[in-house]
C-alpha cells in the first residue's frame, strides 16, 4: 500500500489543485544575493523593482492555484489526449475525447461531445488500467455535479487515506514552489530556497515576453552543472521556470522538470503548463503537456504523454 501511495507522486505534477499556504518568510534568508538579474531587471530594480518581495511572491502567489480553481467555475470546451508507450517506445494505448462544462441548475457538469479510446485502455471491470488516467480523470474530467468548488480544493488530512495525503501534500508543492511537502524521502527536498538545499540551485529573475508577446518577468530554477547527474537524489526538482506578467504579476505560464532515482520508486517527468485569459479577467489553463514514465517494484512501468487543450 506504501509503494502504491508513494507511486501517486509522479502523476500530481500534472497541476492538480491546492489551497495557497503562508509563504515561509525567513526559508530565503541569504538568497537575495544568489540572484542573478539580467540587465532589464537590473534596470527595474534601480527604479524600485524588489527582489525581496518578488521572491515572496513566487512563494506565496496563488494566482496559478485560481487558473486551475477555474477549470470547474468557467464553462469551456477542451480536448483531451492520453498515449501509453511500452519499453520499446511503442504506442500501447491511447485515450480521445472533447468535453465542454456546462452549467447545470447552481452546479456544473462536463458533457462528452466525442470520447474514443483502444481496446485495452480500462480493464474488463471498467476501472482504468493507468494510474495517469485515474488520476487525469479526477483533475480534468471529474464525473457527476460539480457544486461546492472550495470544497473540492481542500487539503486531505492523513485520517482520509494515505493516498489523498500525499495526494495532498504534492498538490502544495506544485502551486506553493519553495514549500517542503511532507512526503517520505523527497519532502525536502521540495524546499527549493532552504539553506540546505539552496547550494544546489541556480536561480535567476530575466525580462521576456510570453507567448502571446505579454512583457513578463521570468523567474528560473535550476540544477548547477556540478549537481546535474540525474542519478543522484540530491535534488528532485530539476528545473522550474514560472513567466510573471508586469502588469499584474498573475502566473501566464510554467515549466518544471522532476526527476527520482529512488529505490523503491522512480520517476521523470517533464510538465508545461500555459495560462490565457478567458472570461472577464479570469486565467484558466490554455495546455497543459505532460511527458513521463515511473516505475515501483510490483507493477509494470508506466511510460505517457497528455494534453489538455482549450478549444475555441
Amino acid at each position: 500500500m506504501k509503494l502504491k501511495s508513494l507511486s501517486i507522486l509522479c502523476l500530481i505534477l500534472i497541476g492538480y489543485f491546492s489551497n495557497p499556504l503562508n509563504g515561509q518568510k525567513d526559508s530565503y534568508d541569504g538568497l537575495l544575493e544568489a540572484v542573478w538579474l539580467d540587465s532589464m531587471t537590473i534596470t527595474a530594480k534601480k527604479m524600485g523593482f524588489d527582489v525581496d518581495n518578488f521572491i515572496e511572491l513566487v512563494i506565496s502567489d496563488n494566482s496559478f492555484y485560481q487558473a486551475f480553481k477555474n477549470l470547474r467555475i468557467i464553462t469551456h470546451k477542451a480536448s483531451h489526449n492520453q498515449e501509453f508507450f511500452n519499453e520499446k517506445g511503442k504506442l500501447t494505448d491511447y485515450y480521445r475525447a472533447k468535453s465542454q462544462l456546462v452549467e447545470e441548475g447552481n452546479c456544473r457538469v462536463i458533457k462528452y461531445l466525442l470520447k474514443e479510446e483502444s481496446g485495452n485502455y480500462q480493464k474488463k471491470n471498467g476501472d482504468r488500467k493507468y494510474l495517469t488516467s485515474k488520476l487525469y480523470e479526477k483533475v480534468f474530467l471529474p464525473g457527476g455535479k460539480i457544486c461546492n468548488t472550495d470544497s473540492d480544493m481542500e487539503s486531505s488530512k492523513k485520517n482520509e487515506g494515505i493516498i489523498e495525503f500525499y495526494y495532498s501534500e504534492l498538490k502544495q508543492f506544485i502551486f506553493q514552489p519553495g514549500e517542503k511537502a511532507n512526503i517520505p524521502l523527497i519532502g525536502n527536498k521540495t524546499a527549493l530556497f532552504s539553506d540546505r538545499m539552496r547550494k544546489f540551485y541556480q536561480y535567476s529573475i530575466s525580462s521576456r515576453n510570453f507567448k502571446d508577446g505579454t512583457p513578463c518577468y521570468v523567474f528560473t530554477i535550476k540544477v548547477k552543472d556540478e549537481f546535474q547527474d540525474k542519478k543522484s537524489g540530491k535534488t528532485v526538482i530539476k528545473f522550474m521556470e514560472t513567466f510573471f506578467s508586469k502588469k499584474d504579476f498573475q502566473v501566464m505560464g510554467r515549466k518544471y522538470e522532476v526527476v527520482y532515482p529512488g529505490p523503491f520508486f522512480s520517476f521523470n517527468i517533464n510538465v508545461l503548463v500555459d495560462l490565457k485569459i478567458i472570461d472577464k479577467n479570469k486565467y484558466i489553463p490554455k495546455t497543459v503537456n505532460y511527458e513521463g514514465n515511473w516505475d515501483i517494484p510490483g507493477r509494470k512501468k508506466e511510460t505517457g504523454k497528455f494534453n489538455m487543450s482549450l478549444m475555441d
